[in-house]
């Protein structure tokens, strides 16, 4: 039996489908045997949120990507010690483990061929993930066409370009080459502006070049044409607005059902409303550019593949139906008693356990088993004090003193002086166009990103981390594998509600500040999307109009920090406080 063979095995028994590793092994041209899988599974996992990031913001040119049973694939080789342990016997010593495989397996000897520099490696693997997705897509293109029967002397044939566009990716990991790395900035965007971005290369980018164009000529959407279209020239005819501009996409977790305790994450999206030349000249005359798009039209909750294979009745299907909509129309409602949000007790009892743990360290009752006390304190403080999830931490940057100015993600900002602050990244609309100078001096400026203080000093928790736990190994805030953080937290809350009689979950905790943000004198909910960096949909249209200084939001965010504390304060649970059975 084979590797490969007894991973299929290993996977089977943990419940992941045979063709769901046939597709990953596809998908990034998996040799056999699988020579330095460790490594290249490594690299997977690192390219892992960008390749998720593009899949979520371009679905019409990423589709049908199982993007998240991939994941699922790499962490548990990584995770299962059987597995790793076997995985880790295809090491093999040399420069040039991979001879041979440069042609035949392009993008496995790309995700082993990494920049020997962390620094380096931000960008390479964007670019890679970019490449990625556009290789499965045209490699999808040439067996559609050999199965429909395409005559030879018409079947394209993209192999070459894909193979000359990898080599140029690695080249870049060349020491000489790696200052091309530092010159993008921002390489989250989508494949048109990346095109963009790579015209204004020199020569030597001319693979890379090919390769987008030709997957964006394959991605154009069909146009069907009338008599009278097909008798005037092509150049005449005209896009229907819904497909010349994209749909907007947005995504909301909610956790109001006390049975799901994870919550319900829902996709949704806004159609067009009128073509995109409108849309421009609508912009002109400082119209939002939402106004571009109708209201909210689909709306699809997220669920795990397992559940939609699994057969249901027609009782079934209107119950999770009926379900569905109940969750909405507790979103729209925005009660301050719905089961989502945290009791005042609850909060107090979270605050009480996170002191705990700071000032008894290891010896904390409720630190988990094997966990790093101020990994954990950091951990707990970015969900809580900082209002992220659990989908978007993993992303979160490392910025330093004397590295330049932070960059457009956001993350924390560790400063030798002490004067250390979060780097938020505000939900503001997208816009074609900037304000003017008069219009600036009638409504405050948008921006990017600003700092935020808490006033109280939490990111002194996160400073102890990075001195005393992070080691710099990393320019990502929590750079190890997301299962490993979310299951220390998990533990963590769990060994809380133990004792206390709470209901405290990720997602809960993650939810609190942004909940008091939008619901603080003089605040709403255009507010906590400004400050936490979170977009929801019923704030979207109200954004469009919203301008809010930074000092505004700066001092709004340090009244909400000292309100929790003081009640806090006031509301501390009695000691020893027990479970009631």
């Amino acid at each position: 039996m084979n590797m490969w063979q007894q991973i299929r095995e290993q996977l089977n028994d943990n419940g992941i489908e045979t063709e769901c590793l046939d597709s990953f092994r596809k998908f990034i041209d998996a040799v056999d045997p699988p020579v330095e899988l460790p490594r290249v599974l490594e690299s997977f996992s690192r390219a892992f949120p960008d390749l998720q990031n593009l899949v979520v913001k371009f679905p019409d040119d990423y589709p049908d990507i199982e993007i998240t049973e991939w994941g699922r694939i790499c962490r548990e080789i990584m995770t299962t010690q059987k597995l790793w342990e076997m995985v880790l016997s295809t090491r093999k010593k040399g420069k040039m483990p991979l001879l041979g495989k440069y042609d035949t397996n392009p993008v496995y000897v790309a995700l082993w061929q990494r920049s020997s520099l962390l620094s380096k490696q931000y960008n390479y693997y964007k670019l890679l993930s970019h490449c990625m997705l556009a290789v499965n897509f045209l490699r999808k293109r040439m067996e559609e066409q050999k199965l429909t029967g395409v005559a030879q002397e018409v079947l394209d044939n993209y192999n070459g370009n894909i193979i000359d566009a990898l080599l140029t990716l690695r080249k870049l990991t060349d020491i000489d080459n790696q200052t091309k790395l530092e010159e993008w900035t921002d390489l989250a965007i989508s494949p048109e502006n990346l095109l963009e971005v790579l015209k204004a290369q020199n020569e030597s980018f001319a693979p890379l070049r090919r390769l987008f164009t030709y997957f964006l000529e394959l991605r154009k959407p069909p146009h069907r044409h009338t008599n009278d279209e097909q008798s005037a020239d092509i150049q005449n005819t005209q896009v229907k607005s819904r497909i010349a501009l994209p749909a907007c996409f947005s995504e909301i977790g909610v956790n109001n059902d006390p049975e799901q305790e994870d919550g319900i994450t829902f996709d949704l999206a806004q159609l067009p409303a009128v073509s995109k030349a409108t849309a421009r000249k609508n912009e002109l005359y400082c119209t939002a550019p939402g106004e571009s798009n109708s209201g909210v039209e689909i709306v699809t909750p997220k669920m795990p593949k397992s559940d939609h294979k699994r057969v249901k009745s027609p009782a079934q299907k209107v119950l999770g139906k009926r379900r569905i909509k109940t969750q909405l129309a507790m979103i729209n409602q925005r009660l301050l008693s719905r089961w989502e949000c945290l009791s005042l007790y609850e909060v107090s009892t979270f605050l009480t356990a996170v002191v705990d743990l700071i000032l008894n360290e290891r010896k904390s009752e409720y630190l988990p088993e094997n966990a790093d006390h101020l990994e954990l304190v950091a951990l707990l403080t970015v969900f809580f004090w900082f209002g992220q999830r659990p989908e978007s931490f993993t992303n979160l940057r490392l910025y330093h003193q004397g590295h330049g100015a932070p960059g457009k993600d956001p993350g924390f900002a560790a400063l030798q002086d002490g004067n250390s602050y979060w780097w938020t990244k505000p939900a503001v609309p997208k816009r074609e166009r900037l304000p003017n100078e008069i219009q600036k001096e009638q409504a405050f400026e948008t921006v990017d990103n600003y700092k935020l203080f808490s006033g109280i000093g939490i990111e002194k928790l996160i400073d102890n981390y990075i001195r005393l736990s992070h080691q710099g190994v990393s320019n990502l805030l929590f750079y190890k594998e997301p299962p490993h953080y979310i299951q220390m937290a998990t533990d963590f809350l769990l060994n809380v509600n133990h004792r206390h009689a709470t209901r405290l979950t990720i997602n809960r905790v993650s939810d609190f500040l942004f909940h008091a943000i939008e619901r603080h004198d003089g605040s709403d909910l255009t507010s906590a999307m400004y400050i936490i960096g979170r977009e929801h949909f019923l704030g979207r249209n109200q954004s469009y109009y919203t301008s809010i200084s930074v000092a505004k939001l700066q001092e709004l965010y340090q009244k909400v920090c000292k309100e929790i504390r003081e009640r806090h304060f006031r509301e501390q649970p009695r000691d020893k406080q027990q479970r009631i059975d």
